[in-house]
């Protein structure tokens, strides 16, 4: 927004649809203006949410603000951004440390060319085993995917045979199973080394954010990573006994004032 003089509005958000809110109980947006650095609360209690029957009833969030010079152009947020270029520096951060419980993989790039990362923690010893598991369940992948591959072939040169009802090798099922458990132990065929040379771990998989305008869930991934990788006993406990997978692919988006953490334990 950019004002003209100096100026006292009122701003009507509008197009809310739930009946359940954190502005309800005194929280209010956050404002940044190029005049000043970073973000700050408005006061509590100033934002107002409502039914408003001049827009069918929705919901409007509502409160005032003082411009308070023309030169000045000012921003408004539902909760403090996390943003992509605040996640890359942090991120970059852990990088430089050189940290041997730390691994840092690059999955894959979003249209926009943004990294989408698969965060890896746990101790030296525990990501070595992570390693090897994940290069027998690709050995099994490859495997499955060769001997599908060989019978789509046959199939194709057998041109009088009848259309079959039949999955082919590779169908949903299949692939389940060559991914079979996270555990390339567990084989019903030629398992002795492996068994003897892999021991299973404790996978816990960690999500945050799972929509766009979870920032606070952001930071609490944010403090996670920073107790995860420090020296305290309770983080060090938890990375020899497990091996924590954190995708970072939604912590840059956009804002909101709703804390979603998810955690699954995997017993590989």
């Amino acid at each position: 927004a950019r004002c003209s003089r100096p100026t006292k509005a009122l701003l009507h958000i509008v197009g809310y649809s739930k009946t359940k809110s954190l502005y309800r109980d005194g929280m209010a947006p956050v404002v940044r203006s190029s005049a000043a650095s970073g973000w700050q609360r408005m006061p509590t209690g100033s934002a107002y949410l409502y039914r408003s029957p001049r827009h069918g009833q929705k919901y409007v969030l509502s409160f005032p603000f003082m411009f308070d010079s023309p030169d000045i152009t000012y921003s408004f947020a539902y909760c403090y951004p996390y943003t992509y270029s605040y996640l890359q520096r942090f991120l970059h951060t852990l990088d430089s440390k050189n940290l041997s419980c730390y691994r840092r993989r690059l999955l894959t790039r979003t249209i926009q060319a943004r990294r989408l990362d698969l965060i890896t923690i746990s101790s030296p010893a525990n990501l070595a085993v992570d390693d090897m598991h994940e290069r027998e369940i690709n050995n099994r992948i490859a495997e499955k995917m060769a001997v599908g591959a060989a019978a789509n072939k046959t199939s194709r040169q057998d041109l009088t045979r009848a259309p079959s009802m039949e999955p082919s090798t590779l169908d949903s099922r299949s692939f389940c199973g060559a991914l079979g458990s996270a555990n390339p132990s567990i084989r019903s065929e030629g398992t002795g080394s492996v068994e003897a040379t892999l021991p299973p771990l404790i996978y816990l998989f960690v999500s945050a954010r799972v929509h766009p305008g979870e920032t606070p869930a952001s930071f609490v991934m944010h403090g996670l990573l920073r107790f995860l990788l420090s020296d305290e006993p309770a983080a060090k406990a938890i990375r020899e006994v497990a091996v924590v997978s954190i995708p970072i692919a939604l912590l840059h988006r956009a804002t909101s004032a709703v804390l979603r953490i998810a955690i699954v334990v995997l017993f590989c």
